[in-house]
């Protein structure tokens, strides 16, 4: 009786690879995908570029060390906050690029104004007072930022 030969052949690649290279695909009457994984995101890789988004290659970094995605700083963990839903339990970006986008985004959050238009607000009357006059007070609340 023949040996039999556990994996499946990529059709890119016209290799047998073992089955656990291949990710499933439910319209497969044998469960995995035609192509194995590498060769998959390769394929992904190319058709983001060609519809021109951005493309991010990985970076090899070791284990107590995270990139970051905004700064492509590489970071121990300690420079990052928590988050439960991650694979890893790290968010995208650090904490530092984080801190930054919060600051950037509490204007336009709480009273739908942008960093440059509340900048203009400061500078025309000292204080806070112009950017509470201008919104409703149920939208803007405590705001905690002085000029």
């Amino acid at each position: 009786m023949p040996e039999m030969d556990i994996g499946k052949s990529c059709s890119d690649r016209q290799k047998v690879l073992p089955a656990g290279a291949f990710a499933s695909s439910g319209s497969r009457p044998d469960g995995p995908r035609t192509t194995c994984r590498e060769c998959a995101a390769d394929y992904h890789r190319l058709r983001r570029a060609a519809r021109g988004g951005a493309v991010r290659t990985r970076v090899d970094v070791p284990a107590p060390y995270e990139e970051c995605r905004a700064c492509r700083g590489v970071r121990p963990h300690g420079g990052w906050h928590r988050r439960a839903t991650a694979s890893d339990g790290l968010p995208a970006r650090c904490t530092a690029c984080r801190a930054v986008q919060g600051r950037r985004g509490h204007p336009k959050r709480l009273c739908g104004i942008t960093g440059a238009e509340r900048d203009g607000m400061v500078s025309l009357r000292t204080g806070i007072r112009a950017i509470r006059l201008s919104a409703p007070a149920s939208a803007c609340g405590p705001l905690s930022w002085d000029g």
